[in-house]
């Protein structure tokens, strides 16, 4: 529900940004030109192009959905090209006055947009592009822009755009006060994404420092290499962290685009368990992943912008396509294979629909540029719950385990092995300290009469009587624990045999006085022969635990339901009743 509301805000916001109207300041007309030489042309050689009728007419599609134009702005799509683009606006001002005007000429990834302002005979140049110095025509999150001041009537706005990276021309013409409401809403988008995908991955670190588990820290990479990456390609870093590097912005956005990706596939890899399942498979994906890192790298050390940005967007599409088919042919044998396969759609769909406005393939809208992030938010929800239940499943398993290697599953007493550990080191301590030590075994009587006439369900409600009155008898620093069968063995430290007498006496009396209910309410009357010895004469385990053994076969031996122990004067042959 919070993530649909979620979706539902970021939506409106981005198709809140393609409402904005220039008032009566309007572009009458839009051409474009794609050169088709290797050398650049000049303004003066653009204008007589156009003269000659070279440029050709754009006219930008509209899609109305309801009362919604998605499609209202213009946006120029030019897909990935060595060659520049110009571009001419026809203006119009009907106010009669000049018009201050903020334009925004294309995306922030554009290494270099020349605008040359024409009216009255007289030309004004700008020049913005992250192929410069950082300067204030570059926008974060909104795009390279220009302060102009339109003339009253007719004036022209000439671009020339050079990238080797995806050329998007989303134009629009903003008075100041909607150019801020502009600015506002796309950093708030960009605040809400980042929120969210931070947080997503924060809490999946935790988990990975907690549980230790590589499924949380490979999603945590993979959800983080992509804040960065957009960090990159929205201008945020270029602006705010190294504005005097245009090399670091032309390829950390691609370099990251490669990471993301192999993130991705590492993730997957853990969470489907690849290499169990298709060793084959999973030798392939190593090879995949060593070739994109180390292609991606040369291509950045080289400098070859042109081939890194293909590479970068070829080798994203194309994993993405491998983790899709991976979690297919996972479905018969991962159990949450097909909600992996859920969440990568997400993120397929929206990297499709942005590639493919992005390219010039279908119609630019602000919420198709921002598919890949909705996609990549829905991806993130999604595989954060599903690793989230994983984890929380392997972490009840291991909760399991090291209930039943510490405790006996019936009664819910430490288990013998267990008990055995904790003694040892409870021996050492009163051995250092000189500190007293009992050890008192109890075995219940006529156990065996019990299951036979009861039967055995009985003889474990039985059992887990006896556990719980001796939990609520013990003391705080009392271990206690089911040795086997009907046994159960009880350690009291710092404890004299005296002292450890007074408290068997008292849970004899106890258990003998405490009746077994059943189901049908009858009274079943339990009673319990208890031997007891302390480490003042016995100070190893193999001794203490044979001599209180040996005043429990006494205690049956004399009538049972009794407390036997050995007087320390007596030590050795003697066995005395208490």
């Amino acid at each position: 529900m919070m993530l649909r509301y979620l979706l539902l805000f970021m939506m409106a916001l981005l198709t809140g940004q393609t409402s904005a109207a220039s008032g009566q300041v309007v572009i009458t007309n839009i051409h474009y030109y794609q050169e088709q030489a290797a050398s650049p042309l000049s303004l003066t050689q653009a204008l007589q192009r156009f003269a000659q009728g070279d440029f050709s007419l754009f006219e930008p599609p509209t899609l109305t959905v309801g009362q919604l134009s998605l499609f209202e702005h213009p946006a120029l799509t030019f897909g990935i090209r060595d060659r520049g683009v110009w571009v001419r606006l026809a203006l119009e001002n009907q106010t009669g006055a000049i018009q201050a005007r903020r334009l925004t000429a294309g995306m922030t990834w554009l290494e270099q947009v020349d605008v040359f302002y024409i009216s009255s005979g007289r030309t004004q140049t700008y020049t913005g592009g992250d192929g410069l110095a950082a300067n204030e025509h570059l926008l974060p999150a909104v795009g390279i822009v220009f302060a102009l001041d339109i003339a009253d009537g007719q004036s022209e706005v000439w671009l020339r755009v050079q990238s080797l990276d995806p050329i998007t021309l989303p134009i629009r013409l903003e008075s100041l006060e909607q150019a801020q409401q502009t600015d506002s809403k796309a950093h708030l988008t960009s605040g809400l994404l980042y929120g969210i995908l931070l947080a997503l991955a924060a809490f999946q670190l935790v988990l990975y420092r907690i549980l230790k588990h590589r499924n949380a820290l490979f999603y945590t990479l993979y959800v983080g290499t992509f804040v960065v990456m957009n960090f990159g390609y929205t201008g945020y870093g270029f602006a705010w962290i190294y504005p005097q590097n245009p090399v670091i912005q032309n390829y950390s956005t691609l370099f990251f685009m490669v990471l993301h990706a192999i993130f991705g596939l590492l993730f997957m890899r853990s969470f489907l368990k690849v290499r169990k399942n298709f060793p084959r498979l999973d030798r392939g994906l190593k090879l995949y992943m060593l070739v994109g890192l180390l292609a991606i790298t040369t291509c950045t050390l080289a400098q070859t912008h042109l081939l890194s940005a293909l590479w970068a967007f070829g080798y994203i599409t194309l994993t993405t396509l491998i983790m899709i088919l991976t979690s297919l042919i996972s479905i018969t044998k991962v159990k949450d294979a097909r909600y992996f396969l859920l969440a990568v759609c997400c993120s397929m769909a929206g990297l499709c629909v942005t590639s493919l406005s992005t390219l010039g393939l279908m119609p630019y809208s602000q919420l198709g540029y921002h598919s890949a992030e909705i996609g990549v938010v829905c991806e993130a929800f999604i595989l954060a719950i599903i690793v989230t239940n994983r984890l929380k499943v392997i972490e009840n398993e291991r909760i399991t385990t090291k209930f039943l290697a510490t405790y006996d599953p019936l009664t819910k007493l430490f288990n013998r092995h267990a008990f055995e550990q904790m003694t040892t080191k409870l021996l050492q301590q009163a051995e250092h300290y000189h500190a007293p030590l009992s050890m008192a075994i109890l075995d219940l009587d006529h156990f065996k009469a019990i299951n036979d006439n009861y039967g055995h369900h009985v003889g474990d409600m039985a059992l887990k009587h006896i556990a719980d009155i001796m939990k609520h008898a013990a003391r705080p620093n009392d271990i206690v624990a089911r040795w086997g069968g009907e046994e159960i063995v009880v350690l009291m430290p710092n404890t004299r045999l005296t002292d450890a007498h007074t408290l068997c006496e008292e849970l004899r009396e106890t258990i003998c006085n405490s009746p077994l209910v059943t189901a049908d309410d009858e009274s079943i009357v339990i009673t319990a022969s208890i031997g007891l010895a302390s480490t003042k004469d016995y100070p190893t385990f193999s001794l203490l635990f044979r001599a209180a053994d040996e005043q429990l076969y006494l205690a049956k031996k004399l009538g049972r339901n009794l407390v036997k122990f050995v007087l320390p004067s007596k030590r050795g042959s003697d066995l005395n009743e208490a």
